[in-house]
């Protein structure tokens, strides 16, 4: 006897009335709760960031400078973009090729429109994986020394605490991740360009394209240098707290630097002060 679906794919199949999500097994939808709402995911085949972190800086793939980037594709290195196609004929850097790691979502298959939908709904294209990435790359890869992968925004692989101790993610730097799997790179020829195009165009380097490039940044761009994380070392322990008595401590005379609790602006004290200095 086949098993009830949950509340939650009932409702949403008797909302949408949809062929194509009656036609989904219950197993192919997962239910999550974010701020009191029941929102609907796909499971689909993603790369584990952490996993790809840990083999990018085992690997020490480098990051470079968009400048430093324009100096290689004069010594014969491609700079491959990954972004979607329609986004890469808009508007890109100059010189530069296109193997796009995610692709618009154009075919009618029953879970290509369910991610249509989902995606739609919130406000943001719908892409699906490409499944020509690898060879497409190799092809822009073969004839050239070397590889500079970029996206828009780049990523990186300097961790930052607590918020991203393991880096950012990218599309670039997952694309870099799937091409050193697949033997098609080396570490030896290939490279991450850090701040991604967003940076090419803030260095003022050329482009191409009949449209502007616009700096549309939806996420961070990248983590912060450890260093500037004063509860954080940089091997991501949290720094112990000061126990030292707030008299021992005091730094000014509001309450907060260890002042009176009676004279929490430090006005009486400053008055003290005053007349002590006349006498």
């Amino acid at each position: 006897m086949p098993k009830a679906l949950t509340p939650p794919l009932q409702s949403l199949q008797a909302v949408s009335g949809h062929a194509a999500l009656r036609s989904l097994k219950p197993a192919q939808l997962t239910t999550t709760t974010r701020r009191s709402r029941r929102c609907l995911q796909i499971n689909a085949k993603k790369t584990n960031w952490r996993d790809a972190y840990e083999e990018l800086t085992d690997s020490k793939i480098k990051s470079i400078s968009p400048a430093e980037a324009s100096k290689l594709m004069k010594r014969n290195w491609v700079l491959l973009d990954v972004r979607p196609d329609d986004l890469f004929d808009e508007s890109h850097a100059k010189g530069s090729q296109n193997a796009p790691l995610y692709r618009p979502i154009t075919g009618k298959a029953p879970m290509q429109i369910v991610r249509s939908l989902l995606y739609q709904s919130m406000s943001v294209k719908p892409v699906e994986e490409n499944d020509e990435f690898l060879e497409q790359a190799a092809d822009c890869i073969k004839k050239s020394r070397g590889v500079i992968v970029t996206c828009s925004e780049g990523g990186s692989l300097d961790a930052s605490y607590p918020s991203f101790p393991y880096g950012k993610s990218s599309r670039s730097l997952d694309a870099l991740y799937r091409l050193l799997q697949n033997d098609i790179v080396t570490p030896k020829n290939a490279v991450h360009m850090a701040g991604g195009l967003n940076g090419w165009f803030r260095a003022d380097l050329p482009g191409d394209g009949p449209e502007e490039w616009r700096f549309d940044a939806r996420t961070p761009a990248e983590a912060a240098p450890a260093e500037v994380s004063s509860r954080y070392t940089k091997a991501g322990r949290e720094v112990a707290k000061d126990r030292t008595p707030p008299k021992a401590r005091k730094s000014g005379t509001l309450l907060q630097d260890g002042g009176n609790a009676l004279d929490p602006y430090g006005a009486w004290e400053m008055l003290g002060k005053a007349l002590k200095e006349k006498k």
